[in-house]
């Protein structure tokens, strides 16, 4: 999905340039597409590394505490 979603910002990117590039005579609109709409894959395992360290930290620190 995240591949996806960085194809498509890629693509709004390409469009945009391509309609700040046309002739200011053309009945267009001023609406700008989302450029940035997905996650890299180094956002994707640092998202999931920080799950996983704050469950383990919650597991075997913070739980205990509660449990007794």
């Amino acid at each position: 999905a995240s591949g996806v979603r960085r194809q498509a910002g890629a693509q709004a990117r390409v469009i945009n340039a391509v309609v700040a590039d046309l002739p200011s005579g053309q009945a267009i609109t001023d609406e700008k597409l989302l450029e940035a709409v997905g996650h890299t894959r180094v956002e994707v395992f640092a998202g999931i590394a920080f799950g996983i360290v704050v469950m383990l930290a919650w597991k075997l620190g913070i739980q205990p505490l509660f449990v007794g």
